[in-house]
């Protein structure tokens, strides 16, 4: 397979790439739409262990430099024009050295200030997006975030960054000789370079034959063409309106014992825990979509169905060393369109699970649908496109994200492990399940610009409690 980096024309130490289509609409659903956020941004935070003991800020820099030698995808940065993905290959220690100190940020405490106790979450929940990752060491809490552009990493992605940097942090690896150099050839490919059609550069339908094409128009057609449920933004939120920080983020936790019950409430049906997530969190949409914050409703809206997009990761399709990528994004979004009720109101529960599990699947086992992802992100696009002409934000359930069993990708051991992402995109939200250390976690990251957070918290409860009563347990 060749490689999607070429050297600049003008200098040889400098790779470049135009956006993948994945790369591309997330990019503009951030940048081009809302110039005031340049993109979305990955966190992947874990507590470290105990028994770990404490590193120092120069155990950290080192490791961040090892890693970059071995995953250069945290060095990369968006090109001027917004395009495209630039990395650089460092012609001396001091460029390295510099880039050590922009990227590593040690956090701590002072009488006036005693950030450092307030760990992670909240000391990122403040961060504008970086222009390329970085790392935050919080000694207080002994946590270690990783704060990445979402162009260059998605969640699994980061996880497995994440593991990797504490291997090395944990065993003192350095650099081998001769260093940096040759690392240009470890950067990742694009997904769609990897599976699926592979002709997605052509302009034509993107490579597609015509049976294809028609398959694909009819995903984006009835997903586009949906006046989906979605959670009440706030009056007066429009095209212009500018994200605010700190984000938002509301998150559950289940503990040891109910994630038992549930997983085995979901093994009985058939479905898994993802699957019944999602439909709790659809049938919380259609339930608690229209609340205000005060808990009076809105009139009830004459929709039926609820649009989503749900990330489904395809590193489980690649051979070899790829199931493990470390950062890129091996991922495409499904275009789902979920009925949540039929002729007698709410569908049943575990039905609906079903129903969910269904769907994903077409997805997670057929190539195919790699395939379809350029046009539909090309469509997607356009919808937006003739939104922002006309200052229409649209309707639509949140991004729904599951990151499975964590220790599946985070080998190395930790207290605790959080993720989250800030939400730059009008109206936007995204909900992410992930399961870690035995315990069933929710968590839905918001912009407080567009969603009152009593709303999120509403919907939140919702969604909990749905997966309860659905499962009775």
């Amino acid at each position: 397979m060749a490689s999607r980096w070429h050297p600049s024309a003008t200098d040889p130490n400098v790779y470049t790439t135009p956006f993948d289509p994945i790369e591309k609409i997330t990019h503009y659903y951030a940048a081009t739409i809302n110039p005031h956020i340049p993109q979305w941004s990955i966190t992947s935070g874990a507590i470290l262990s105990s028994s770990s003991g404490t590193y120092t800020p120069s155990q950290i820099k080192s490791a961040w430099k090892t890693l970059r030698y071995h995953h250069p995808i945290i060095a990369v940065t968006i090109n001027d024009d917004g395009t495209g993905l630039v990395y650089t290959s460092p012609e001396s220690d001091e460029e390295v050295e510099r880039w050590i100190e922009e990227t590593v940020i040690v956090v701590v405490g002072d009488d006036d200030n005693n950030i450092g106790k307030k760990g992670g979450r909240w000391v990122l929940a403040h961060q504008r997006v970086p222009k390329t990752g970085e790392v935050y060491w919080i000694p207080e809490k002994r946590e270690v975030v990783l704060h990445l552009p979402h162009q260059i990493s998605d969640g699994i992605g980061s996880i497995i960054l994440l593991n990797n940097f504490l291997k090395i942090l944990r065993t003192g690896e350095t650099i081998p000789a001769p260093g940096f150099g040759n690392e240009v050839g470890r950067l990742p490919p694009s997904l769609f370079d990897t599976l699926g059609e592979k002709n997605w550069r052509h302009e034509k339908n993107f490579g597609l034959n015509d049976e294809m094409v028609k398959t694909a128009e009819g995903i984006s057609g009835r997903f586009l063409g949906n006046e989906s449920i979605a959670v009440s933004i706030k009056d007066g939120v429009g095209m212009d309106t500018v994200p605010e920080v700190p984000y938002g983020r509301v998150e559950h936790e289940f503990d040891e014992e109910e994630t038992e019950r549930i997983v085995k409430a979901c093994r009985e049906i058939g479905v898994t825990v993802t699957n019944a997530v999602m439909a709790a969190n659809a049938l919380a949409m259609a339930k608690y979509g229209d609340i205000e914050e005060e808990g009076e409703k809105k009139e009830k809206k004459k929709e039926r169905a609820i649009s989503n997009l749900v990330s489904v990761n395809y590193r489980p399709l690649i051979e070899g060393e790829g199931k493990l990528q470390a950062g890129g994004n091996m991922f495409v979004d499904t275009f789902s369109v979920f009925e949540v009720e039929n002729d007698n109101g709410l569908k049943d529960f575990k039905e609906f699970a079903k129903e969910v599990k269904e769907e994903l699947s077409k997805w997670k086992n057929n190539e195919d649908y790699i395939s379809y992802s350029p046009l539909l992100a090309h469509r997607l696009e356009e919808v937006a496109k003739k939104g922002v002409e006309e200052g229409d934000i649209g309707n639509s359930g949140f991004v729904v994200s599951s990151l499975g069993i964590v220790e599946k990708y985070l080998k190395e051991q930790v207290d605790d492990f959080w993720f989250g992402i800030s939400v730059a995109s009008v109206g936007a939200g995204c909900l992410f399940i992930w399961t870690v250390k035995g315990r069933l976690r929710i968590a839905v990251c918001f912009n407080k610009s567009w969603f009152e957070e009593g709303v999120i918290e509403g919907f939140v409860d919702g969604v909990v409690g749905g997966l309860r009563r659905g499962l009775r347990v």
